[in-house]
């Protein structure tokens, strides 16, 4: 008995030790929660009262808010020009809730807005570089609920830059191959090439386009973080390519190399690469063709005539339902100094980012100067678009399928006597390659 007792009397420190560790932990947590919920409370980060005062001799001028619209249940995005280089501030209840650069004079942002905090008033301010805060400029921005529509393909990046919501899958690394479905495409891809080789002396050419959330991730909108260290399927891609002996341009570790460059490589507010980036696609296929081609060697970048215009808004603008017509922004096209076999435009209008839905069809083109130059044929999505005009010029006869026509058409490869089987695609698109 008296052994039992002096057994429990042992557990006693032990347990009076657990139960201070215990409330010294709750207090330290309670103390760090306090700490959290201070940060939380605290002044706003952006003092916007420092911008402003005496040391600065003039004020930047206020923006204009030119277009709004709740493009979804709580998404409220809001259009608008300011001073150049200016980066606007939008201030709610007293606090900074955002900031975002502008781009050449304009900008775009969009609020999340609740049932609870709808009507949400704010002030919108711009400031220039050793300029003061402009006055502010008042906006509402309220909840509705409505169907999204086509408004849903697009995020609202950082710094005026829009993203097509479909790159989801790759953006994330949800979409790569499991290893049945990689053996079949190897497969296909492999007999494919075989086929070209020994019936027609031919090749297939793979131009793979990284999304531009592959070169621009950092201007995705707050919170959508990925996993880098997984494949992705554009790797993926252009290993197995590779592996079944075709011959693979792969555009995202230029495309890297180009990304701060003085011309843009991708359109801001529209979903496509620019005539920039589509260059240096241009350069490493006809340094390729041009080994056996002599006739098609690239021409040099100053033919290309490339310069920065303020042109209307491109289609992720339009997608969500705002007005391409109002908004400017400013991105790289060519000017070519060369004439081609092409006699259809590219873009909708002279001032415009859109693409014009011509090249979206089916056209062959006869180079007049043909002399040592290829047959070819190209399969393709919209990206090809930047760079058709460019090819049709080095090459003797270019057949352009049909947008989104992948088919491997051995009669018709046959019948156009073809020595190369161009694709042009970007990562969204890729497993139309498997097809």
């Amino acid at each position: 008995m008296k052994k039992g007792f002096s057994n429990r009397l042992f557990f006693i420190p032990i347990i009076v030790f657990i139960i201070i560790c215990c409330l010294s932990a709750c207090i330290n947590g309670k103390e760090i929660n306090t700490s959290v919920n201070s940060k939380e409370t605290s002044e706003p980060l952006i003092d916007l009262t420092s911008m402003t005062g005496s040391d600065y001799s003039s004020k930047t001028d206020e923006p204009e808010i030119i277009e709004y619209r709740t493009v979804a249940d709580g998404r409220a995005v809001f259009a608008g020009t300011c001073e150049e280089g200016a980066t606007i501030y939008i201030e709610h209840d007293g606090k900074v809730i955002m900031s975002t650069k502008s781009h050449y004079g304009s900008f775009i942002f969009e609020l999340s807005v609740t049932p609870q905090s709808s009507p949400m008033e704010v002030s919108v301010y711009a400031k220039a570089e050793n300029k003061a805060l402009s006055e502010s400029v008042s906006g509402v921005a309220y909840y509705e609920t409505d169907d999204p529509g086509i408004s849903e393909w697009v995020w609202v990046g950082k710094d005026f830059r829009l993203f097509f919501s479909a790159t989801k899958n790759n953006y994330y690394r949800n979409d790569v191959l499991d290893n049945r479905q990689e053996k079949n495409a190897k497969q296909r891809i492999a007999e494919r090439v075989t086929w070209l080789d020994e019936n027609l002396g031919a090749k297939p050419i793979y131009i793979l386009v990284p999304n531009p959330n592959e070169i621009y991730g950092e201007y995705m909108p707050d919170g959508m973080v990925r996993q880098f260290e997984t494949t992705s399927l554009h790797e993926q891609t252009v290993r197995l390519l590779n592996e079944s002996g075709a011959v693979v341009i792969d555009m995202k570790p230029i495309l890297e190399q180009h990304k701060n460059d003085e011309f843009a490589i991708y359109h801001h507010t529209d979903s496509h690469w620019t005539e920039y980036a589509a260059f240096f696609a241009y350069t490493e296929l006809f340094d390729y063709i041009s080994r056996s081609f002599d006739a098609s060697k690239p021409r040099p970048i100053e033919d290309f005539g490339f310069r920065n215009e303020s042109r209307q808004v491109g289609d992720l603008y339009t997608d969500l339902s705002m007005d391409e017509t109002i908004l400017y922004e400013t991105s790289t096209f060519s000017n070519i100094s060369f004439q081609t076999p092409v006699g259809i435009p590219k873009y909708k209008n002279d001032i415009s980012t859109l693409i014009h839905e011509e090249p979206t069809k089916e056209y062959t083109f006869i180079n007049p100067d043909s002399t040592g130059k290829p047959n070819v044929i190209i399969l393709r999505d919209s990206y090809s678009i930047m760079m058709f005009d460019f090819i049709a010029e080095r090459c003797a006869t270019t057949t352009m399928r049909s947008m989104w026509d992948f088919s491997f058409d051995k009669a018709l490869f046959t019948e156009l006597d073809i020595d190369y089987v161009i694709y042009i695609i970007c990562d969204m698109n890729l497993k139309n390659l498997y097809k």
